[in-house]
């Protein structure tokens, strides 16, 4: 995708919340409304005016607005935001608390702006006064602590993340099976062998049988033909 600062870019919030944005050319800002069902509000917006906003706010590097997917990657590098593949949408952020494994804790665990956490702590209490949702307090405990880690101006996390005991049972039950294949294989493989050895053996037999008929028929022949 060509972009130029005329180049009219479709944004959109995804967000359960609304989200403002002001610019050069409209300082009372653009108003997106939050997402609907999961549809998101989308406003056009020139890229003079993003960039610009870009420069005085953290709203796109921290995808609190965000790209149509087939061009994101033209327009992130046009706002030199390079980590913009690291950038958590709430659909991410959700599916992390809810379902939670050691990779997406740390991606969560190694956020460093206050203002992004915020959304991750916004989404968390969010889905906790829904009341739905049986959330893992270890989930809670590690979005609080590293909340407050940051409060305090630490930028590089202390918090240690483990795998999760789903995780642990599945490589368990995936080492089992691939045991428990390994072994039905080699069952299988000399169950295989032995059959062919009792196949071989009994072929080997009817070869030896036939050949000494044939010898017994050689040597009546020969005993007839001495008495002639």
């Amino acid at each position: 995708m060509q972009i130029t600062d005329q180049t009219i870019i479709n944004v959109f919030n995804y967000s359960d919340n609304p989200v403002s944005l002001p610019t050069h050319i409209k300082p009372d800002g653009y108003w997106f409304e939050p997402a609907n069902n999961d549809v998101p509000s989308m406003l056009p917006i020139s890229f003079a005016e993003i960039r610009v906003a870009n420069s005085q706010s953290e709203v796109f590097r921290e995808g609190r607005l965000r790209f149509e997917k087939e061009h994101q990657e033209d327009i992130y590098k046009a706002l030199s935001i390079n980590n913009w593949e690291d950038i958590l949408s709430d659909k991410e952020i959700k599916d992390t608390i809810l379902n939670p494994t050691k990779e997406k804790l740390e991606r969560i665990v190694n956020i460093i702006s206050i203002t992004a956490f915020d959304k991750v702590r916004g989404i968390l209490v969010s889905l906790q006064n829904t009341g739905q949702y049986d959330i893992s307090q270890r989930v809670i405990d590690t979005i609080n602590y590293r909340y407050q880690e940051l409060y305090r101006g630490k930028r590089r996390t202390e918090i240690k993340v483990y795998k999760t005991k789903q995780e642990v049972m599945d490589e368990v039950k995936d080492e089992i099976i691939a045991d428990e294949l390994e072994k039905a294989k080699k069952e299988l493989e000399e169950k295989i062998r032995k059959e062919l050895k009792t196949e071989m053996e009994k072929e080997n037999k009817k070869k030896s049988t036939k050949k000494t008929d044939t010898n017994k028929d050689d040597t009546k022949k020969d005993s007839k033909t001495t008495k002639k």
